[in-house]
């Protein structure tokens, strides 16, 4: 059974809310109006991609219109991105562009999808930007927004399934790849190339005339090469700065799984966080970020989509799947004031396997803040705080082999995100014991072995004599890093071996007693 925890003072409920004509969308941008009004581009109208090239990213199945929803009335309008002009008609169909809006100017970067123009499925290299409340009201209003639009070219920009952000002026385009053909499951017939990067550039935007200027480059080949993941804003703890957090994707060199280190990205540059693997949530997904002042904590809650681990209520255990399939698991990822982070699982759980490709749209704006809910602000009680709209719905698991173009498809289903807040809100929470020593130091004072070990989990320590036998052996948990002595005065002279493992690692080190 989980375990009902009393913690931060809030709880994340969900209620499902209808909305007739939300026609269902995945992968998307967004961009909202100054009135609330939500404005959806792009994404994909199918659900997950078949393995198959021909069956797989069909432009029948683009998003082809710019979609308005009033969420305080459900309704809904469309407008054919066929009738902008080029190359808008074709960017604005494309599936995971990057995407940031400042004050009433969303901008957009790169997507894949098929190009008429070039009769293939190409990156588009291109950054769009364009006056969100006036493209709502000409979608209302039945008129043509081609005039709110304008762009500029350049490869910079050719990206997709990365993520973009905005600090101190300056955007940040983090992750994602360059994809030129028709995708393969068996990696022929296409260009795939991560970008390794963060690449940083401004823009000058007067309303009708778009350019930019390169900043610079973070280049990586390990912590950011990854796609398809969530990076979101955070305050740092530590010294209560803003930036963001790249959290998980794929995929790994050595096999297609998941990354489970995550990496922050300041002004400064790009720093893997040590200590902390992530085990849940691991493509992109609905999350909501939430800090809390009074505690100086960092909550980022991610709701369902993919991971290679999932929470299975039944076993009461958290349980992996090198299929990497949908979840229902709704996971939260906290930095505390000292700066450790740490995983848990809530007893709340998404009604169906739903969530990836999703977005969480804030509500009541005065309670966020850099795209961050301010815990402080809320009221006491029940607060509507966000929804999240669209993403992949799947009839199960693992549909990748399994047609998923019948048994997964764009979700049209919204749901309110409410936070219950108060003194004495219990919320049923499980850490997660990701077991991986991340660190281990021993040093030996006299004949006490002293052990600094850097984990999240149960750490079983033995001792064992040069011909195998095993002479103490003891157990204990750690959060973070833990100080532990053993006393080997019993013990007579020789060679001995130190083991230390939890159920995903193990180390071991040669002691001499004298």
């Amino acid at each position: 059974m989980i375990l009902l925890l009393l913690v931060e003072g809030f709880r994340v409920e969900l209620s499902e809310v209808s909305v007739p004509g939300f026609p269902g969308v995945q992968s998307f941008a967004w961009g909202k109006s100054s009135d609330g009004k939500w404005l959806i581009i792009g994404g994909r109208r199918d659900g997950l991609h078949p393995p198959q090239p021909f069956l797989a990213f069909q432009p029948t199945y683009d998003n082809d219109a710019l979609i308005v929803v009033d969420p305080s009335t459900g309704e809904v309008w469309t407008y054919p991105v066929s009738s902008l002009p080029y190359p808008l008609s074709e960017q604005l169909r494309s599936t995971n562009m990057q995407f940031y809006q400042v004050g009433g100017r969303l901008y957009i970067t790169g997507g894949y999808g098929y190009s008429p123009t070039e009769d293939e499925h190409i990156t588009y290299p291109y950054l769009t930007a364009l006056d969100v409340d006036s493209v709502v009201a000409a979608v209302i209003n039945g008129g043509n927004p081609g005039g709110f639009f304008r762009y500029v070219f350049d490869s910079l920009f050719a990206v997709t399934g990365g993520q973009m952000g905005y600090m101190n002026g300056e955007f940040y385009l983090a992750g994602g790849q360059y994809f030129y053909g028709r995708y393969s499951f068996g990696g022929f017939g296409f260009v795939q190339k991560y970008t390794n990067a963060v690449r940083v550039f401004t823009v000058s935007d007067d309303g009708t005339n778009l350019t930019f200027t390169p900043v610079a480059e973070f280049y990586d080949s390990i912590n950011l090469h990854r796609r398809d993941y969530s990076m979101v804003p955070q305050i740092f703890p530590e010294d209560r700065t803003l930036g963001y957090t790249m959290f998980a994707g794929v995929f790994r060199y050595d096999v297609d799984l998941p990354w489970l280190n995550i990496v922050d990205v300041k002004p400064s540059g790009h720093y893997p966080v040590s200590g902390f693997y992530q085990l849940l949530s691991h493509y992109h997904c609905a999350r909501l970020p939430i800090y809390d002042s009074t505690n100086n904590e960092m909550h980022t809650i991610f709701f369902g989509g993919i991971a290679q681990f999932y929470y299975d209520p039944l076993r009461d255990s958290i349980v992996e799947d090198s299929l990497v399939p949908f979840v229902k698991t709704v996971s939260k990822v906290t930095r505390r004031s000292d700066g450790s982070v740490y995983e848990s699982v809530l007893s709340l759980e998404m009604p169906g396997y739903l969530g990836a490709g999703a977005e969480l749209i804030p509500a009541n704006d005065e309670y966020w803040e850099h795209e961050i809910l301010m815990l402080d602000r809320l009221p006491e009680g029940r607060t509507l705080v966000g929804y999240i709209v669209g993403g992949i719905e799947s009839n199960a698991p693992n549909v990748f082999f399994n047609d998923p173009l019948t048994n997964s498809r764009a979700s049209n289903r919204i749901f309110e995100v409410y936070i219950v807040k108060g003194e004495s809100i219990s919320i049923d929470e499980r850490p997660v014991e990701h077991g991986f020593i991340t660190d281990v130091k021993y040093s030996l004072v006299g004949r006490k072995v002293v052990l600094e070990v850097e984990t999240n989990g149960y750490v079983r320590l033995g001792v064992y004599t040069a011909s195998g036998s095993r002479v103490i052996s003891q157990g204990f948990r750690v959060r973070g890093r833990r100080r532990v002595e053993i006393d080997l005065s019993p013990l007579p002279t020789g060679v001995y071996f130190l083991n230390v493992s939890t159920k995903r690692d193990r180390r071991s080190f040669k002691v001499m007693l004298r």
